[in-house]
């Protein structure tokens, strides 16, 4: 199997595994119970967050850290909820038009609410025109929406020209889809005041996620009980999946520069060779090594991906959370791109335990499926 799909979910370290099952195993007991071991279990789960803020280089003086069901969750809690809590202080918010389809979602809810959504446009590589933002950006704006990475294109964003920005309007906060650059770029998230993030995209576990806000802010509680979470989500949290996600970023973390010198390689193979393939137009100029995507100029991406498929290849079309409602990439029609190229993308995303032998294959492979399609 060859597993490029990294972007979406990346397959699971195996010292990740290791320490959630261990972790499962040596405290058993509910963090919020007053015994013993849930003290224990609650250290533990404390221990966690100071880990994750300090892998970040986050103040946790500063800085609370909210675990949840991943990115999704933590988009749709943040947005809706300072919105709906600091209502009062204006109505209107600005975001980045290429977006993730659970920002574009929640601000959709948000417009049916009476607020004044405005959008900001990208460039001709998929990156926030700043120029855009600094336009429509207003003493009424009460929230900058932009994220570091996209993920369907892999153009980055510069969240601290666009924290520099917000930091002059006193009632304005910026917020930051960070999924798809932690635990692979060096950023500095400092200048971000709510940040959301999903570790099954650096090798931890799926149905863990991280919600990272300055302590001064207020938010709408998401759902009601026995106040966990800091009466921001209620429930029992799971210990081992919450704890062992810290561990897997603090892992990706101490091998960053060793994965992304590898993943550049990588990149630079794979584009080499697809520049060479006349079908091929190629719509990521980042750089961003971890995601290349690229387009068909006559034939269809469907069709390729499902030949490679059964060569047991695995890349996708769009991103996995978009690909069910849409055949056509919105973040491509974003930067101008046409319509036979918006809608026959695919998207290869590497993680650092893919090869330059895996690349080669999939060249390959996707030449000759290429040459038998009429």
């Amino acid at each position: 199997m060859i597993y490029f799909d990294n972007a979406s979910t990346s397959i699971i370290e195996d010292s990740v595994l290791k320490s959630f099952n261990e972790i499962i195993k040596s405290y058993p007991a509910n963090p919020n119970s007053n015994h013993r071991i849930g003290f224990l279990a609650n250290r533990k789960l404390q221990q966690a967050r100071d880990d994750i803020l300090k892998t970040l280089k986050l103040d946790k003086e500063k800085y609370d850290v909210i675990f949840n069901s991943g990115a999704t969750e933590g988009i749709n809690h943040v947005i809706k909820g300072y919105a709906l809590k600091n209502q009062n202080r204006g109505l209107e918010i600005i975001s980045f038009n290429n977006e993730h389809i659970a920002v574009l979602k929640s601000l959709d809810y948000l417009r049916n609410k009476g607020f004044k959504i405005t959008y900001v446009n990208c460039d001709k590589n998929g990156e926030i025109d700043y120029n855009d933002l600094q336009k429509k950006i207003n003493n009424q704006t009460i929230m900058v929406i932009v994220m570091s990475v996209n993920n369907e294109v892999g153009a980055i964003n510069d969240i601290v020209r666009i924290s520099d920005i917000v930091s002059k309007y006193k009632k304005c906060v910026f917020f930051s889809d960070i999924t798809q650059s932690v635990g692979k770029i060096q950023e500095n998230y400092n200048g971000i005041d709510m940040m959301a993030f999903s570790p099954h995209k650096f090798g931890g576990l799926t149905g863990s996620g991280v919600l990272i806000k300055k302590k001064k802010i207020l938010l709408e509680k998401l759902i009601d009980g026995g106040s966990q979470e800091n009466n921001y989500r209620s429930g029992t949290a799971s210990l081992a999946l919450h704890a062992s996600s810290s561990y897997a970023l603090q892992l990706a973390n101490s091998n960053l520069k060793k994965n992304l010198e590898k993943v550049n390689n990588l990149k630079k193979i794979l584009i080499n060779e697809l520049s060479s393939i006349d079908e091929i137009e190629i719509n990521s100029h980042n750089k961003f090594p971890y995601i290349i995507n690229f387009s068909l100029k006559n034939k269809k991406a469907s069709v390729v991906i499902e030949a490679l498929s059964q060569k047991e290849i695995y890349v996708s079309s769009l991103s996995a959370c978009s690909s069910k409602l849409n055949k056509k990439s919105y973040v491509l029609t974003n930067m101008n791109k046409n319509f036979q190229i918006s809608t026959n993308s695919i998207r290869v995303s590497f993680s650092h335990n893919n090869t330059e032998k895996e690349v080669l294959i999939f060249v390959k492979e996707i030449k000759e499926i290429l040459n038998q399609i009429k």
